[in-house]
């Protein structure tokens, strides 16, 4: 069985147990996987290896929402009266709070990914085909 046939039959497998399909394959994760990436479903990924990659992922999707939405309220104001405000620590504040919130939300992430995967009983990636046909 294939990559591709594993990840579609998993989602088809855990949308049925009442999982939703982002939560069995991520936007990133298909993202990775359309491009040849041959990772495993995030359900799959061991605690130590999986904390830090959804902290670096959390990390900068609330970096795009801070460029998109508070940096903007930031920088009109001092655009406006000709950029005499002190802006500059602000700005860095909330990149620390921004990382601070990674460091802290990765972990959580994985912490509910880990325990979906043993409340569903999911074996290793690399025994799935086999143990989902047996248990059938």
């Amino acid at each position: 069985m294939t990559h591709f046939e594993k990840t579609e039959r998993l989602i088809r497998e855990l949308t049925g147990r009442g999982v939703s399909e982002y939560t069995a394959a991520p936007r990133a994760f298909r993202f990775l996987w359309r491009r040849g990436t041959l990772v495993p479903p995030p359900l799959f990924i061991p605690f130590r290896v999986l904390a830090p990659l959804a902290a670096i992922a959390y990390a900068l999707v609330m970096l795009a929402a801070f460029c998109l939405l508070v940096l903007p309220v930031l920088l009109i104001p001092d655009l406006l009266v000709g950029g005499q405000l002190p802006i500059g620590p602000s700005i860095r504040f909330l990149l620390k709070c921004n990382v601070a919130v990674g460091i802290v939300g990765g972990p959580f992430i994985a912490a509910y990914y880990r325990y979906l995967a043993r409340k569903l009983g999911l074996p290793a990636w690399s025994d799935y085909g086999t143990h989902c046909e047996a248990r059938k």
